[in-house]
Parts: structure tokens; C-alpha cells; sequence
């Protein structure tokens, strides 16, 4: 992703300018942040579109473009999702919309 992430980027006179220890990338830094923010933006308004999608207030011509819409959402999730632990390893993985605090998010 060009912020010095692969494993061919690990010159020592850089150590200290590159993410060369993968045990340092997480996504405090502001180049790593800005993905992280992004791709679970991303996520979770795959997973906003996915709830409403199946709300039954919700009025489709027919089912085929309500599984179509579902599709899409999910794809852009999963899409993320791979961005994501492309970068970072395991990540927390959110499959439903969370309307409050949480603080028990766990690697997968």
C-alpha cells in the first residue's frame, strides 16, 4: 500500500523511519490510520446497507434487487475486510451494525 508495509522494505540504517517490525504497524500511525478509518467506514455502511436491505418496511419491486443490493454490500465488506488484514494482520471482524460503545472487539 506504499507506506513501507512489505517485506521488502527493511533496510537497518531505516529502522527507525519504516515499518520494517510488523509488531510496531497498528493504526495509531496517522499513514496507517487513514486506511483503518477508511476501510471500517467502509464496513460499516456495507453493514448498515445490508440491515436496512432486510428491514420489512422497506418496499423492493421484486426480491432479485434486494439480493442484488445485499451482493453488493457484501462484497464491498469483504473487499475491505481483505484490505484490512492485508495491512494488519487479523482485525476485528463486524458483521452487524453497532449503534453504541464497544470495547470487546477481539482479533480474528
Amino acid at each position: 500500500m506504499r507506506y513501507l508495509t512489505d517485506v521488502m522494505e527493511s533496510p537497518e540504517f531505516r529502522i527507525n523511519q519504516s515499518f520494517s517490525d510488523y509488531s510496531r504497524i497498528n493504526a495509531q500511525p496517522d499513514e496507517f490510520n487513514e486506511f483503518y478509518e477508511f476501510y471500517y467506514t467502509l464496513i460499516s455502511q456495507a453493514n448498515r446497507a445490508i440491515e436496512v436491505a432486510n428491514r420489512e418496511s422497506i418496499n423492493w419491486s421484486n426480491d432479485a434487487d434486494r439480493l442484488y443490493a445485499i451482493a453488493q454490500a457484501k462484497f464491498f465488506r469483504a473487499y475491505a475486510y481483505g484490505c484490512l488484514a492485508e495491512l494488519f494482520g487479523g482485525v476485528p471482524i463486524v458483521t452487524e451494525v453497532i449503534n453504541g460503545p464497544k470495547f470487546d472487539f477481539v482479533r480474528t
